[in-house]
């Protein structure tokens, strides 16, 4: 029988450390400790298969504390949990090589299933997330795909919900008589456009009702996280502003610069209006499903105020003359309606 794999538990709140204690004891052989110095310890002394760091702690900070870590094994994987989520802090950690990036209150289910993850990826000799190292190198945007299918096992409302967008993207890039390179551009920045939501916390992603004003402003935050983790890849111009962007607003009330109009990068005005109908017929965790033909609907009554009109247009042509994107989701769940 295979021994079990050593998780070590830094975080300086006893109930955080019993909380993670109760949920992978029955798997795993986990062991805490309460501060950065103690961490450091722990990993010399014993090396662990995987390491969850909490970022705030009375002598170091979970960063510095990571830093640290490379320098005693540079491949030991590191889950970074925070209360008080930054969008640098997650870019911080992510830039160090992180595994994943979690905001607190912690999903009981998506730490069970990311740690799995983790170490049958670990086992297959994969990184779950890319380092600074990997960042800049050519191979950068199978690593970020697979940082994306992380980030949306977060939340099982968007799952494929990136791939839908892309596919989406691309159809009305060349709808609009967009050039193939940019229509290549197109899909591979669409797949990334959630990368952002790293830095959100699993509990405000599945809430399932009305976000607080706290809440969707942080929820706001992941188009600049997205933008950043991205920043490193020395990326054109135009694909670091379409991740920006996505959720400006025709008429300048988005976020997260008030662009309005014609200002608004064309490549995000395409991403707005793909990202939008693909989320109203896959439903949320807060709202169901809405039909193709519903959605559109509601497109088209935002045309001018919140979505750029000839794209919309070009959306309408899209699905008039292929029947079978119709066909897909948009199934009411009647019982999950809110009153």
């Amino acid at each position: 029988m295979p021994e079990r794999k050593q998780i070590l538990v830094t975080d300086d709140d006893p109930a955080v450390r019993e909380s993670f204690l109760m949920m992978l004891k029955g798997s795993y052989e986990v062991y805490t400790a309460d501060c950065g110095k103690k961490c450091l310890e722990a990993i010399r002394q014993n090396r662990p298969d995987l390491v969850i760091l909490d970022v705030n702690m009375p002598d170091l900070t979970g960063i510095e504390v990571f830093k640290e870590i490379l320098k005693i094994d540079n491949t030991l994987p590191v889950i970074v949990i925070t209360g008080v989520g930054t969008h640098k802090i997650a870019i911080d950690a992510l830039k160090l090589g992180a595994v994943d990036f979690l905001a607190k209150p912690v999903n009981v289910q998506y730490i069970k299933t990311a740690i799995a993850n983790i170490f049958t990826l670990r086992d297959k000799g994969i990184k779950a997330l890319p380092t600074t190292e990997d960042l800049i190198n050519k191979d950068y945007l199978p690593i970020l795909k697979t940082l994306n299918r992380i980030i949306e096992a977060k939340d099982p409302f968007t799952r494929e919900h990136s791939k839908r967008v892309s596919e989406y993207s691309v159809r009305i890039a060349h709808e609009l008589g967009l050039s193939e390179d940019e229509q290549e551009i197109m899909e591979q920045t669409a797949f990334l456009h959630d990368i952002g939501k790293v830095g959100v916390a699993e509990a405000v992603l599945n809430k399932r009702d009305k976000l607080s004003p706290q809440e969707w402003t942080e929820v706001q935050k992941h188009a600049l996280i997205g933008a950043e983790i991205l920043e490193p890849l020395k990326l054109l111009h135009i694909e670091q502003s379409m991740i920006r962007h996505h959720h400006e607003r025709y008429d300048g009330k988005g976020y997260p610069d008030h662009l309005k109009g014609e200002d608004i990068p064309l490549y995000a005005r395409i991403l707005s209006v793909a990202d939008a109908y693909d989320s109203m017929v896959y439903g949320r965790s807060y709202r169901y499903a809405y039909t193709p033909i519903e959605s559109l609907t509601e497109l088209e009554r935002c045309s001018g105020s919140q979505f750029d009109p000839k794209i919309v247009k070009a959306l309408a042509r899209i699905l008039r003359k292929d029947k079978s994107l119709l066909k897909k989701g948009g199934k009411r769940n009647v019982s999950s309606e809110k009153s």
